[in-house]
Formats: structure tokens, sequence, C-alpha cells
């Protein structure tokens, strides 16, 4: 298991029983071995995945408001309250499960050192990235929320140059004071 910046993973002592089960709140990428006797059960957020000897990543932060399940390889199984399928992204506030084909790799690139963004939101974007360097993000105006970004950036490079990358596209402006970032449209 990898975990993500501002990720609680919970886990027993030893597994007992007849189940692997375990409560991810934040983002976590996980490659488990198959056990037929014994699957693994990851709790997250209004969603339960079982799975079935895979690699995948799994995101619900509290703030985002949306429970997700990538699968990278293998097969997984999603549940909810009211659904059970194998590649879930679930809005938590209302109980609706969409399924969808997406890039695996953009999802798990977190785990290699990059943020890799493929037509994002800058909210979305700029919600990861305050949680990995520990900063706070204000909008001058909430519209620059909702403006699609694409690229790739070093986690582990200074902020200045995911910034400054996103500043490229002549879309944003960022004025950064000490762990306060604050947004503005160009």
């Amino acid at each position: 298991v990898w975990l993500n910046a501002g990720t609680r993973l919970t886990y027993p002592i030893a597994f007992v029983g007849k189940e692997r089960r375990v409560r991810l709140d934040g983002e976590g990428y996980f490659e488990v071995e198959r056990d037929e006797s014994k699957p693994f059960i990851v709790e997250i957020n209004g969603m339960e995945v079982k799975v079935l000897g895979t690699s995948f990543n799994l995101r619900s932060f509290a703030a985002d408001n949306r429970s997700t399940a990538t699968l990278v390889s293998g097969k997984i199984e999603v549940k909810t309250p009211t659904q059970r399928i194998e590649q879930a992204d679930l809005l938590v506030g209302e109980n609706k499960l969409a399924v969808r084909e997406v890039d695996a790799v953009a999802y798990s690139a977190w785990t290699k050192g990059r943020f890799v963004f493929r037509r994002e939101r800058l909210e979305t974007i700029l919600d990861d990235v305050s949680r990995w360097y520990n900063v706070t993000v204000f909008y001058e105006q909430s519209r620059v929320k909702d403006i699609l970004f694409s690229g790739i950036v070093e986690r582990y490079a200074d902020i200045s140059e995911t910034l400054e990358m996103l500043e490229k596209t002549g879309k944003v402006n960022f004025i950064v004071d000490e762990q306060k970032i604050i947004v503005r449209a160009k």
C-alpha cells in the first residue's frame, strides 16, 4: 500500500477470520495478492471495495465529496448500500455511482512522484497541491476553479515549479505568501 498526503489507513494487528478488511481515509494505491479463501476488502467513505487479486487506486478526501476506485490491473468489485459494480466513481452526498473508462496511469502517477492532470479542474489540481505541500489556497474569483488543465509535474519539486507550469497557460496568476496561495484570473 502506498499512502498519499493527508491519508489514514486503519487495519487490524492481524487478519483473523474469513476476510482481510481495512479502512482508508484519503488516497491509497494497493497491490493485493489473490486469496479466494480470504478476500481483501477496503472500506472507503460510502463504498466497499472487494479485491480479487489486483492493483488499484482508491481516493476519498472529505473535501472532495467523492470516492473513486480506479482499477489498474486485475479485478475489483465495488459495492455501495444500493449498487454493486466493478469500477466506480461515487458522489458521496448524492449516493450516485458512475462507471467510466479512465486512464489508470494518471490516477496512480502520484505513487511514482508525479502530479498528472488530464483535463482536470483547477480546484481539483490545487486541492492535491495544497495537501501535498501543506498550503492553503484562496480564490479571488470563483470562476477560475473551473478552468481545465493538463500536464505532468514532479511532486518532489518546489511548489513554484507547479505554479509556474499553470501560469504559463496564460489563464491564471498566483501570489504566494508563506503557506498561503492566492489564485486570480489573468
